[in-house]
């Protein structure tokens, strides 16, 4: 198999990882910080001035409600773009990882166990990330992260399990390169590039309780958070896909290389 041949078929998934794996910029999370702060100084305005007649609140409330609603909006399309970025990066990786594993069985002779038994695990494995790997709605959680207030707890939710499927993912996708590497040890002598970070799945639980205590804002925090984390697990699958395809293209016709 030559590396043009190689190239030729993993473009399209190669190629597609700039729109899969792509970086959301940071100032997006400024509108969810202006959501948090207008609404909240709705609640507390009604809260203050509770005594008064509803026709002197009207105007102020219904101003910041106004300003609330466009921040809720661009904040909501944050988790859209959070979520979106989730479901096209774990599709692409997988239907790469599913279109390596074909091409180097069709290359591998049966006899080959050192080669056929990794590439079994690692096929088990792509089962499993492929399981745990399911779309999940990005309009749906947009359109929930409109709501006022409550919307914020459907915000929090949806950072929740943007963070666990992502830690989820990069633990199962560990398995599945590990196979794969020692497949490609064997028939190219190439080793895959170790992972430096990982993304912080077993924090989930602490940031839940520290969402509470402090009663929302730490969300905010969390919001950075997820639009930066993924850069590095990203940067690692350039690095990956690269020696990837550079250890294919020396894999010879089925009967080795």
């Amino acid at each position: 198999m030559t590396t043009s041949t190689v190239q030729t078929e993993l473009a399209p998934f190669l190629e597609a990882r700039n729109k899969t794996d792509h970086e959301i910029a940071p100032k997006w999370v400024w509108a969810a910080v202006a959501s948090y702060v207008t609404w909240s100084a709705v609640a507390v305005i009604g809260i203050i001035n509770r005594g008064l007649p509803v026709t002197q609140l009207t105007v102020p409330i219904g101003l910041l409600g106004l300003a609330g609603l466009i921040f809720s909006a661009a904040s909501s399309y944050l988790v859209y773009q959070l979520i979106n970025r989730r479901n096209m990066h774990f599709a692409r990786e997988e239907a790469l990882l599913w279109k390596t594993l074909d091409q180097v069985r069709s290359k591998t002779p049966q006899s080959d166990m050192r080669t056929l038994l990794p590439l079994s695990f690692a096929e088990q494995n792509l089962f499993r990330l492929s399981a745990m790997g399911k779309e999940r709605s990005a309009v749906l959680w947009g359109l929930l992260a409109l709501i006022p207030y409550a919307g914020w707890l459907a915000i929090v939710y949806a950072l929740a399990f943007l963070s666990h499927d992502l830690g989820k993912h990069e633990q199962m996708e560990d398995m599945v390169l590990e196979d794969m590497g020692r497949v490609m040890v064997a028939q190219s002598g190439q080793a895959f590039p170790t992972r430096l970070g990982r993304m912080p799945r077993q924090t989930v639980p602490l940031y839940l309780v520290f969402s509470i205590i402090t009663l929302g804002i730490f969300p905010l925090v969390w919001f950075y958070l997820s639009v930066k984390d993924p850069q590095a697990h990203f940067e690692y699958h350039r690095s990956v896909e690269a020696s990837l395809a550079s250890s294919l293209a020396s894999f010879g016709p089925a009967g080795g290389v």
